[in-house]
């Protein structure tokens, strides 16, 4: 009898032990369910997010390299302009050209490329270098931002140059310049001399 009841004993006791081991399996609890939901929706925005970013950039990098483009093309349209324009053009920072055309090279009867002095006073006839300066100044300092002036330069061989030069104020590298356009008067003034003389006569 002890036997049988010890028999039917161990089924019994089997049967607690794999309750008890089922029990101890964690069961997925809506928190958890809901935090991998979650994750699974951060990863795919961060993705999204991402791509987006790349798609940005790139439209961006080539965004700016269609303005580099168009930039250059511009620099170089106005340059072929200023080049073949008859009057010489000077952009005049503190009392240096920072940038000439080819006419003022020829004007002055200066080498373009050869080691000359960039300060303009060096140019000027000494008798109208007080008229230069005021001019350069009422630009700069007042609200006048354009003025003309006719005066004598000095080529290099001595002889004298007469120009008519507009100072108008601009911006360049990010400080205050002007941009000068100048004109040879040379043969206007040397008639005026002429017709003088003759009536003097």
């Amino acid at each position: 009898a002890d036997t049988d009841e010890t028999i039917k004993a161990k089924p019994i006791e089997a049967l607690h032990t794999m309750e008890k081991k089922d029990t101890d399996v964690p069961m997925a609890t809506p928190l958890m369910q809901n935090r991998s939901l979650l994750m699974g929706i951060i990863a795919g925005l961060s993705v999204i997010i991402a791509v987006m970013a790349l798609i940005k950039l790139r439209n961006i990098k080539s965004s700016l390299k269609e303005n580099q483009h168009r930039l250059q093309e511009n620099r170089n349209k106005y340059r072929l302009l200023i080049e073949t324009v008859d009057d010489g053009v000077l952009i005049v920072q503190r009392l240096k050209f920072k940038y000439a055309n080819k006419q003022v090279y020829e004007m002055m009867g200066l080498v373009k490329g050869s080691d000359i002095s960039r300060n303009l006073v060096d140019y000027v006839y000494p008798e109208d270098l007080n008229n230069v300066l005021e001019s350069y100044e009422k630009t700069m300092v007042s609200n006048n931002r354009e003025t003309s002036f006719k005066v004598r330069l000095m080529k290099p061989d001595k002889s004298i140059l007469w120009v008519h030069i507009r100072f108008v104020q601009v911006v360049w590298d990010d400080e205050p310049a002007n941009l000068a356009f100048m004109r040879d008067i040379t043969a206007q003034k040397m008639m005026e001399h002429d017709l003088q003389q003759a009536q003097r006569m």
